[in-house]
């Protein structure tokens, strides 16, 4: 069958046929010139079978590989030269007739499956044909060459359908082996376009985990700190509304300042345990984050320091010279101990420190030790002094100069004094707090009389609001 022959071989049994085809050309033109030298008669007949051996040849060779073709023609021609003698004819003719009628024979059967049909058929063909070429050579030309005739051009139509079916056939596997070739380059390219989705696959997994990941820890954190940061907005809403009304409360006793006579006392003056004061204030300083773990405070206080004045005063004087004094310390080099001593001096008339006698009516002295240097201070100098303590002169990094101002203002405000110095790498802040009992005692007096104390109880009571 053609679609079993590849093409070299069909390439090759076209090359065999149209040799063989030349050769019984050539045959059957020497075949009538040797008739035509030797009798002197050109009988064209005899040359005839030979040419249309030479025409299937060139037909029928095109649909069979070349060993298989061999091996027909040589069976056949052994057949043909057996019925001939048999017959009585040539056995070169019959010979040729055998092949002749093997292969009309083998293109009738190219579309049939059942080999002995195809044989049964040829041998048929082939003794049709020896009966004419034995019609023939008796005499009668015109009778044997009517069917002979007709036999030819049935052949001869069969050779070109199945030349035309053979062109189409190469032009049909020339473009089914460029579509299989177009088909491996796009199997090709989809591989690789599948080995890169793979791996494309793979990258984006690895990159969208931590994505996924990194968001789902945002998720939570912003889950657990929206109750915090809300409540914190609640705080400090609260606490905006308490600033508020503090405020509110400074107007209104502000107002009410304005209206009191010019000898009018303070009101906020009492007895104040200076001791207990520092102790208090120095556990808060070691709760700060900043102090913690980083300062030390030694405290030598006397039991009962008790000092008259306003609590106002006293907080911004010690709570601005014992947190500089921390601050200072937490930055220090080896030893970040601040040392408080509090003692209070005795009546006149005994003149010792902290004595056992029963009265304390003496001044407080207040002393803060603390490791560290002020650059633009040498020596001693006094807490008075606007042009040493001045706005925008300070040692902190972050300082602005006005913790000493108001330090200055608060001593000046009760009377007292104090001084820094600086001495062998260490800073050493001593406060006086001048005693007023006789004056609190007078106060007392004066704030029963009945003009005063209705001013005094026209005051609203104080509000403390939370730092």
């Amino acid at each position: 069958m053609i679609s079993r022959l590849s093409l070299r071989n069909l390439e090759l049994s076209r090359k065999t046929g149209i040799i063989l085809a030349v050769f019984f050309f050539l045959l059957g033109w020497v075949e009538v010139g040797y008739e035509y030298i030797s009798r002197q008669a050109f009988r064209p007949e005899l040359g005839s079978v030979l040419w249309v051996s030479g025409v299937f040849f060139l037909s029928t060779a095109l649909f069979a590989s070349i060993r298989a073709r061999v091996v027909q023609v040589v069976a056949m021609f052994t057949l043909g030269a057996l019925m001939a003698s048999y017959r009585g004819v040539q056995g070169l003719d019959a010979a040729v007739i055998m092949v002749l009628s093997f292969l009309f024979a083998d293109i009738y059967g190219l579309m049939k499956t059942n080999r002995g049909a195809k044989l049964l058929g040829s041998i048929v063909v082939a003794m049709l044909i020896i009966e004419i070429n034995s019609m023939m050579q008796l005499g009668d030309f015109f009778a044997a060459t009517a069917p002979y005739l007709v036999l030819l051009g049935y052949l001869v139509f069969h050779i070109a359908r199945y030349n035309l079916l053979s062109r189409s056939l190469d032009e049909r596997n020339t473009a089914l082996s460029e579509q299989i070739d177009a088909n491996h380059v796009f199997i090709e390219v989809g591989q690789n376009t599948s080995g890169l989705v793979h791996d494309l696959k793979n990258d984006l997994c690895r990159i969208s985990y931590p994505r996924q990941h990194a968001q789902r820890q945002v998720r939570k954190l912003l889950e657990g700190a929206a109750p915090e940061y809300i409540a914190g907005l609640k705080r400090v809403a609260e606490s905006l509304g308490e600033i508020k009304q503090a405020e509110d409360h400074l107007q209104h006793s502000l107002q009410v300042v304005r209206r009191i006579p010019a000898g009018f006392v303070r009101t906020d003056e009492h007895m104040v345990d200076v001791s207990t004061y520092i102790r208090d204030l120095s556990s808060f300083l070691m709760f700060r984050r900043e102090f913690r773990h980083t300062v030390r405070i030694s405290l030598h206080a006397a039991d009962r320091a008790i000092w008259f004045g306003a609590e106002s005063d006293l907080s911004a004087i010690c709570k601005n010279i014992i947190e500089n004094a921390c601050q200072a310390a937490a930055t220090a080099g080896e030893s970040r101990l601040v040392q408080i001593r509090l003692y209070q001096h005795c009546h006149q008339d005994c003149g010792q420190q902290i004595c056992s006698c029963s009265r304390s009516d003496g001044d407080l002295q207040l002393e803060v030790v603390n490791q560290g240097s002020i650059p633009w201070l040498s020596g001693e100098a006094s807490l008075l002094d606007e042009e040493v303590f001045c706005i925008g002169r300070t040692s902190k990094q972050s300082g602005t100069g006005y913790g000493m101002v108001n330090v200055r203002r608060a001593l000046r405000r009760i009377g007292g004094s104090g001084s820094i110095r600086v001495s062998d790498g260490y800073v050493i802040t001593a406060i006086r707090f001048p005693q007023r009992l006789q004056q609190a005692k007078a106060n007392s007096s004066r704030s029963a009389r009945p003009g005063i104390r209705s001013a005094v109880d026209a005051r609203k009571p104080r509000t403390q609001v939370a730092q």
